[in-house]
């Protein structure tokens, strides 16, 4: 398991619970835990841990953000060209 896979799956599981949501309101509940877990044993801040993990599974195409409202799972036809 990567040392990110958790705090991952804990981002997906809170998107999927509560909707698109902003960054602020990501970093709450068992996300701040994990995050805090994870700036004790890499000695970055919590806020940059996230962006990171944000970016990455949105590079991986699990994930789109907009200006409007945030951070949400994305959609299986979204980038589709049929």
């Amino acid at each position: 398991m990567s040392t990110y896979e958790n705090l991952n799956k804990l981002i997906i599981a809170r998107l999927s619970e509560h909707g698109a949501m902003k960054l602020i309101f990501l970093n709450a509940q068992e996300v701040r835990v994990e995050c805090d877990r994870l700036m004790s044993s890499t000695g970055r801040e919590a806020f940059r841990i996230i962006d990171g993990q944000l970016q990455k599974l949105r590079k991986a195409g699990k994930l789109e953000f907009n200006s409007k409202d945030g951070w949400k799972i994305k959609s299986p036809s979204a980038g589709s060209t049929q």
